[in-house]
């Protein structure tokens, strides 16, 4: 048996090494495999689809015309609209994050935008 000591010195303690008995001692031990959790929809994938989506039905000239809020409400109306007829399975947080994403694709600088908007970066 292996005895460990404590680094103080006062003790020591006694660790078995014992072998399984019973069924145990009968089974073999064998690599399981786990569920692997699922990975659901690719979201830039869908940021694509939708911004395809986007760029075929939208009217430039009222997006020219709008100031920049009112631009990103249509495009975030737009975008929702097209979620629900599509078939994309996002729903909650996801959705919103997903039409937050493709507004920023057709409206701002796509993956760096939040970083833009964001008044902590000060150098992107």
């Amino acid at each position: 048996m292996p005895q460990l000591g404590r680094s103080d010195g006062s003790s020591t303690f006694r660790f078995a090494t014992a072998k399984p008995d019973g069924v145990a001692a009968l089974m073999t031990p064998t690599p399981q495999e786990f569920l692997k959790p699922t990975t659901g929809p690719d979201l830039q994938q869908m940021v694509a689809s939708l911004h395809a989506s986007l760029i075929d039905r939208l009217e430039g000239d009222k997006l020219n015309g709008a100031d920049p809020r009112e631009s990103r409400r249509m495009i975030e109306e737009a975008a929702l609209a097209l979620l629900v007829a599509g078939d994309y399975p996002v729903y909650g947080e996801i959705r919103a994050r997903l039409v937050s994403l493709v507004a920023d694709e057709v409206l701002g600088l796509g993956p760096i935008q939040p970083l833009i908007d964001d008044q902590s970066v000060s150098e992107v």
